[in-house]
């Protein structure tokens, strides 16, 4: 026997799956226009700020918030500009993220404080060690190893160099 809650929610999870598939397939995503470098640090500012609203829906137990904004980091995480590495250990890294984001978003399905708070702390532990090892391997290639200082946030207008 199926649990009530999650029962009632089945069909909308359904639809939201099938019109991200057909976004997907259309090739809908909105940082597919950016050239690489500002790709990687648009989906990394938005990360960010996703990240953010899943605290804000920790502290007020807004169990819909924070499993929406999980699945928005899944999202994120499988766009193409995610992968500023192509590394075994790099893409090691984000199937853990996104499988911790996947127990976030079932721990706030549950409705389950205690796995939610758990699942965000791991998922902190994911961001920190892989930002460590982006920054160790971009730095010994010589690439650029903090994205966001080359993109301006949204509705800055970008300094011109003299």
């Amino acid at each position: 026997m199926s649990h009530p809650r999650i029962a009632s929610k089945a069909p909308r999870t359904f639809l939201m799956y099938g019109v991200i598939a057909v976004v997907s397939l259309l090739g809908g995503s909105a940082f597919s226009q950016l050239p690489d470098g500002q790709q990687h640090g648009r989906i990394m500012e938005r990360k960010l700020e996703t990240v953010h609203k899943v605290m804000e829906g920790i502290a007020r137990s807004d169990f819909d918030q924070i499993k929406q904004k999980s699945q928005l980091l899944h999202l994120l995480s499988r766009e193409a500009g995610w992968n500023v590495l192509v590394t075994p250990t790099y893409q090691q890294m984000s199937e853990s993220f996104r499988a911790t984001v996947n127990q976030l978003e079932q721990a706030a399905e549950i409705q389950n404080l205690d796995a939610v708070g758990l699942a965000y702390v791991k998922l902190s532990i994911s961001c920190i060690e892989c930002h460590r090892y982006a920054r160790k391997e971009m730095s010994r290639v010589g690439m650029q190893t903090d994205p966001l200082k080359t993109v301006p946030r949204v509705g800055e207008i970008p300094r011109k160099s003299r």
